[in-house]
């Protein structure tokens, strides 16, 4: 199954899908902040132990779906830790931790709040309205763009049969084919854009969702908390 579908599907379906979308981006951007002011090595993996608490307790969801929503963010370690391996295995380590953590704490918001909600969300801020409209159009392009590749997937199996040379032929062209349809399509999605000379913005809709003041309390005494036992650990923090 697709990476997004899973995170959608998993978003509407959990505890946590009627919480009020500041609720959960106060809670997320807490734990964000956590791996950029904090040493990597534990506090890193403090905010992504926090970040899965809350997923697999709070918000209920089951281990696989936490599983399949932290696998881009694996994905993402693996491939950007290995040039850094080749300069400093300890700066590649600390890479991998902050990445770990604050990939956690993004896909604990991705995977409990509705992609409609959160880009209705961000359209009502009205300086950030058009990153929200670039969100929704970046959506639909991978989408069109996964159906695209799910059919020439299809069309690989069927021409490749069990000889493997001709598979990895096939598999070279079709990857070659790809990256040329994605271009074509980006550039036929511009220029139908263009030609619509549409001035109005795209408006999002989504459910009103009461707010928790309680839980933001909490979720934003998380920073102040965490930096507080660092200090006491003997932790040198960014600031005097």
């Amino acid at each position: 199954m697709h990476v997004h579908e899973t995170i959608e599907s998993v978003a509407h379906a959990n505890r946590w899908t009627r919480r009020h979308v500041a609720d959960k981006a106060v809670l997320s951007g807490s734990l964000l902040a956590l791996c950029l002011i904090l040493p990597p090595w534990p506090w890193s993996l403090v905010a992504a132990a926090i970040a899965a608490a809350a997923a697999l307790r709070g918000a209920g969801l089951r281990p696989q779906a936490w599983g399949l929503a932290l696998k881009p963010v694996l994905l993402f370690i693996a491939l950007g830790s290995v040039p850094l391996v080749f300069i400093s295995g300890e700066r590649a380590l600390e890479a991998a931790l902050r990445a770990l953590g604050a990939g956690s704490a993004v896909m604990l918001f991705a995977a409990t709040t509705p992609a409609s909600e959160a880009l209705a969300s961000l359209q009502r801020c009205r300086p950030l309205a058009p990153l929200a409209e670039m969100a929704f159009l970046i959506l639909r392009f991978t989408a069109v763009l996964r159906d695209v590749c799910r059919s020439m997937s299809i069309a690989f199996h069927c021409r490749a049969g069990s000889r493997r040379w001709t598979r990895g032929m096939l598999a070279a062209q079709a990857a070659a084919s790809l990256t040329v349809r994605g271009f074509a399509m980006a550039h036929r999605a511009e220029r139908l854009s263009a030609l619509r000379c549409v001035r109005e913005p795209i408006l999002f809709w989504a459910p009103q969702r009461t707010g928790s003041a309680a839980f933001r309390m909490a979720s934003a005494a998380l920073l102040p908390a965490v930096c507080a036992a660092a200090y006491f650990c003997g932790e040198p923090l960014p600031w005097p």
